[in-house]
């Protein structure tokens, strides 16, 4: 604990841990057993949690990322639930087999559910170029253009209309899906 709170020292606020071992103690039913518990274990410290490609057009763009965000324990047992996503649909068989692999790693099943399909940013899109055109037109000054990394609307509409431009327009949002989320007010 106290290499953790060093490494982290900079970013986390100094708190404490403590550790009591119970003997004899009757543990609740859905207790996890030893080998249960070392899948846990192997599961978490091979979860990619994290960027996994970056656009080589782009600086600084996401491509394709996977967070592990909730598990859960009750009488049916133990689940993970995660998040991928991507901006280059050509990623998602690596995302998908990443995933499965992990599940045969740590004796699990993998559920595959919702996707969103992949839109890889175009800033030379004839829509991209006119919408700065017009921004310039009506605020006197450039937009700020920038890619994020995302799952919008953009990309499901896109994948229903071949050869579809989009964009999207929206405010400045700092540390989104944490307690710390806020909103510029004057990007709004």
């Amino acid at each position: 604990f106290e290499v953790y709170r060093e490494d982290y020292a900079e970013i986390e606020e100094s708190k404490q841990m403590t550790l009591e071992l119970c003997d004899g103690v009757e543990l609740p039913a859905t207790s996890l057993s030893a080998q249960d518990s070392a899948d846990v274990m192997r599961f978490w410290i091979l979860a990619p949690c994290q960027p996994l490609r970056m656009s080589p057009s782009i600086q600084g763009f996401v491509e394709s990322s996977c967070a592990w965000c909730l598990a859960r324990v009750d009488e049916k047992g133990l689940e993970f639930n995660g998040l991928a996503r991507t901006s280059r649909e050509s990623s998602w068989n690596m995302l998908e087999t990443n995933a499965a692999a992990l599940a045969a790693i740590v004796h699990g099943k993998l559920e595959l559910t919702e996707k969103f399909p992949g839109w890889l940013p175009n800033p030379h899109s004839t829509l991209a170029k006119v919408s700065v055109t017009a921004h310039e037109h009506v605020a006197h000054k450039p937009p700020v253009v920038y890619s994020v990394h995302a799952g919008l609307e953009c990309g499901i509409i896109m994948s229903s209309v071949p050869g579809l431009e989009a964009i999207s327009i929206g405010p400045l949002v700092e540390a989104p899906h944490t307690t710390q989320e806020r909103v510029s007010i004057a990007t709004v």
